[in-house]
């Protein structure tokens, strides 16, 4: 199943199960381990409203995205069981994750980046 079938919505929790996920009093914003409830929504709602690159250099930008990308795989993983498909399509993600932030060609983008001022070189 592809991923955005688990992950494109924020996830569905019973009325009976919604204290082992949410943390009391977080609006169901928060998970009861402490990290924010998201999804690809979320992230693609951020994106249009220039979350990822108002007052943020390129590499901040990218880190910002890759957190919230691992928040879902975190979230998915800490609360299912590792013999559920939801656990296992997250960690396919991971993969994917690892891959594109990890790859070579994010590397080459990284190496175009001055680490001092953390503006693109020219």
């Amino acid at each position: 199943m592809p991923y955005s079938n688990y992950f494109d919505k924020l996830p569905s929790i019973s009325e009976e199960m919604e204290d082992s996920y949410y943390m009391v009093d977080s609006g169901k914003n928060k998970t009861k381990w402490g990290t924010l409830v998201t999804c690809f929504e979320t992230i693609k709602g951020r994106d249009r409203g220039g979350y990822y690159d108002v007052d943020k250099t390129r590499l901040a930008a990218l880190a910002a995205l890759e957190q919230d990308f691992n928040t879902i795989v975190y979230n998915a993983m800490i609360y299912n069981p590792p013999s559920t498909l939801v656990h296992s399509a997250a960690s396919g993600l991971y993969d994917v994750i690892q891959d594109v932030f990890r790859g070579k060609r994010f590397r080459r983008e990284l190496e175009n980046i001055c680490c001092c001022c953390l503006q693109r070189q020219k």
